[in-house]
């Protein structure tokens, strides 16, 4: 819930629908994939217990998702020194796997990681390529660790960047509280747009670690 993915499963209606991404195309042949995002989608800062403020970038100006995000995010799915959940998610996209099984993962040639088929034609425009048609493709986008990332912060920050109260997140949702391994409290994400909060009135979620 902190991050938005490309496209979300609509339990109801059993059918993939925009969420970053307004809209999408697919290439008659099957294989090349373009979604336009909604270019005024906010990355977010909130402080424990506190307000909500947008992300300003290093001259002030706020910071905006865009389809550089996502590159940056899928490509590190295809890196095996990162061992990321479900990499295989992403083992059609050309380039992909030849990446996430390279016998040397600590030699890995950056030209080898430049050709992994996704590409931010514009802030808005992404375009992934695939290996062969999948009709499944467009179900994967949908798992929750296929999201944007802020480079910034993670280059910043280091491994300490997705501590609560520190995170830049984009989603429907900012932490509120956390108490590690007992309680994590949830509040709906007041500067999302208006395309994206839904009809539901849900504010908060308190949640009890047990176990």
């Amino acid at each position: 819930h902190l991050f938005l993915s490309l496209v979300r499963f609509n339990i109801e209606t059993t059918e993939v629908e925009p969420a970053a991404a307004a809209s999408w195309t697919i290439s008659p042949d099957g294989t090349i994939y373009t979604f336009n995002l909604h270019p005024d989608i906010p990355w977010v800062q909130h402080t424990l217990g506190g307000e909500t403020v947008q992300v300003l970038d290093e001259e002030g100006n706020p910071r905006y998702l865009t389809a550089a995000d996502f590159v940056f995010g899928f490509k590190r799915i295809c890196d095996p020194r990162i061992a990321a959940s479900f990499p295989e998610l992403l083992g059609n996209i050309v380039g992909c796997s030849e990446v996430l099984y390279y016998p040397e993962p600590d030699a890995i040639p950056q030209e080898l990681l430049d050709e992994i088929a996704i590409e931010a034609v514009s802030e808005t425009e992404l375009i992934i390529r695939l290996v062969e048609p999948s009709a499944s493709f467009i179900t994967k986008l949908t798992y929750p660790n296929l999201v944007a990332l802020p480079s910034w912060a993670m280059e910043k920050y280091g491994d300490a960047w997705a501590n609560p109260g520190l995170i830049h997140t984009n989603g429907l949702f900012v932490i509120d509280k956390w108490v590690s391994g007992e309680e994590v409290d949830l509040l709906r994400n007041s500067l999302q747009i208006e395309a994206l909060q839904g009809e539901g009135n849900l504010e908060k979620v308190e949640l009890t670690i047990t176990g």
